[in-house]
């Protein structure tokens, strides 16, 4: 809890209303130049234009300026909507599946869909990337 107070990219809450007032409710965030997401269990408040997408090429900015000679490659790992921005920007998604997900329809370049779930899913398909494309160096 005390690590959650200190959040400072989104504000997540639980929605159990009705998705008619959810929708109002994401039109006067708008209003406010805010925006809302949908995560596993969570809806995610933002400012506009932020998003995991954002915030990956902000980090991969970081590295190819501590380390300007290196070349880098992204791996994203999700199983959520608000995982689709850091897909579209990554050299390697793996969207993790679970049960009565709608996401294992998405199409993007260098897109996997796990096989199993969650946390299996998640060891199975970085392992299998991590062993095909032996040249990855681990920057952590």
């Amino acid at each position: 809890a005390c690590k959650a107070n200190k959040r400072v990219a989104t504000e997540p809450i639980q929605w159990f209303d009705s998705d008619e007032n959810l929708k109002q409710f994401i039109d006067e965030l708008s209003s406010h130049k805010l925006t809302c997401v949908r995560g596993g269990r969570f809806i995610h408040i933002m400012p506009d234009m932020v998003d995991k997408g954002t915030g990956l090429i902000k980090v991969l900015n970081l590295f190819k300026n501590r380390y300007p000679k290196e070349n880098f490659s992204t791996i994203s790992l999700g199983d959520s909507f608000n995982d689709i921005p850091m897909f579209n920007k990554s050299n390697f998604s793996i969207l993790i599946s679970k049960l009565n997900s709608t996401l294992t329809n998405l199409k993007f370049p260098n897109l996997v869909v796990s096989k199993k779930y969650g946390p299996s899913g998640w060891n199975e398909e970085l392992l299998k990337l991590l062993n095909n494309n032996m040249n990855f160096k681990m920057v952590v």
